[in-house]
């Protein structure tokens, strides 16, 4: 673009040669045949110069203020100093506009916004933005399927962001123990991110090093809702023995079956709560119908038993009509046994020559029995 006029604010004319000068103008004369033309203005004389450093200089004779003044259409641009300082802009509200190889690569709207790679302010608009941040965001960056920003700290571990509230810091995203990334407050500390093992997250102080035993998670008020976990919790203690790996609760419809042969019944309520290996559950037989079996009674357990060398304990256990469960003389009640099996027997209970009691022979006398109700808690342990 070709330069057709420079405007000075101020010219001191004393005596002037070789140009006529009117209007405070100065009409510029082509530049052809590879040549720069250098045009001076001091001290009231003007020469006309040709030289191969300076292309074009402007002496304001020492007063700030417009040097040059850029006009086309309705926009205008100007170039200037203002002590120590060169100020360049336009004088309406038309943005500047920056070009390489012909195209626009960056601008300065008419809100004094700073685009980068975009034609128009916006994050929905691919490129980087530049705001003042007193009415709006300050800086956003829009990229299309690429990474949007990328922060590099090279030679040490330390902050690679840092976030203030009234230029007081309130958080830092860093690295530490050599590359492992950590989110902090400023405060107290955050989460870090191991690279070691299996990727753990740890927490960690403000400078992303482990702090042990000193963050909770949530606070009594301000409760997460559900915790999801494929494997265990430790509590109290880091062995093996502080593992809590599996809690659940269900229904189950016990089984009762002789243990020669046939089904007893087969349609009551069970339930049962497991936490860790103890298992209790809870049975409920009512008014049921038992039907032909041979051999002991057993009731089918919704976990196998772990072995005889942890013992099993039962609630009370409430059985009716008397006559359907008496199967022995001296009869005193029903207990529940169970050793390394997935099923539970129902001994009778009677009472020796001493008023002591004795588990006696297992319980046969309710098959092919009507109108049984029994009622019954029973906790053990299983083997996982």
């Amino acid at each position: 673009m070709a330069l057709t006029k420079i405007t000075t604010s101020v010219v001191a004319v004393n005596s002037l040669t070789s140009a006529n000068i009117a209007d405070n103008s100065i009409d510029a004369t082509k530049i052809a045949n590879n040549q720069i033309l250098a045009r001076h203005i001091a001290s009231g004389s003007l020469t006309d110069q040709l030289g191969t450093l300076t292309a074009l200089t402007v002496d304001n004779i020492g007063i700030n203020g417009e040097t040059i003044t850029l006009t086309g259409g309705s926009a205008t641009g100007f170039l200037q100093t203002s002590t120590n300082v060169l100020q360049f802009g336009t004088s309406t509200d038309d943005p500047i506009k920056i070009y390489t190889n012909n195209a626009e690569v960056a601008s300065i709207d008419a809100n004094g916004n700073v685009l980068v790679g975009k034609a128009s302010s916006g994050v929905s608009s691919v490129g980087a933005e530049l705001r003042s941040g007193s009415s709006n965001y300050a800086l956003t960056g829009t990229s299309s399927s690429h990474t949007t920003a990328l922060l590099n700290r090279t030679t040490d571990d330390g902050e690679l962001l840092q976030f203030r509230k009234d230029n007081s810091a309130v958080g830092t995203i860093g690295t530490a123990g050599g590359g492992a990334f950590y989110v902090s407050d400023a405060l107290y500390g955050g989460l870090g991110f191991s690279t070691l093992g299996a990727g753990d997250i740890n927490p960690v102080n403000t400078t992303g090093a482990i702090r042990d035993a000193a963050a909770d998670l949530g606070q009594p008020t301000a409760r997460f809702k559900d915790l999801y976990l494929s494997g265990g919790t430790f509590i109290g203690g880091t062995g093996s023995a502080n593992k809590l790996d599996d809690y659940e609760e269900g229904t189950f419809t016990p089984l009762f079956y002789g243990s020669s042969s046939g089904t007893a019944e087969n349609s009551s309520s069970g339930y049962y709560t497991k936490i860790g290996r103890q298992v209790t559950i809870h049975v409920d037989v009512y008014n049921k119908a038992f039907g032909t079996y041979s051999g002991d009674l057993r009731m089918q357990l919704p976990f196998t038993n772990a072995g005889t060398s942890i013992p099993s304990s039962a609630g009370d256990i409430y059985f009716y009509p008397s006559g359907n469960w008496d199967g022995v003389s001296n009869f005193a009640g029903i207990g529940l046994r169970c050793y390394n099996t997935s099923y539970l027997t129902f001994p009778l209970i009677q009472l020796d020559s001493d008023r002591q009691t004795n588990i006696g022979s297992s319980n046969t006398s309710t098959s092919n029995s009507s109108g049984n109700f029994l009622r019954f808690s029973f906790t053990y342990v299983t083997t996982t």
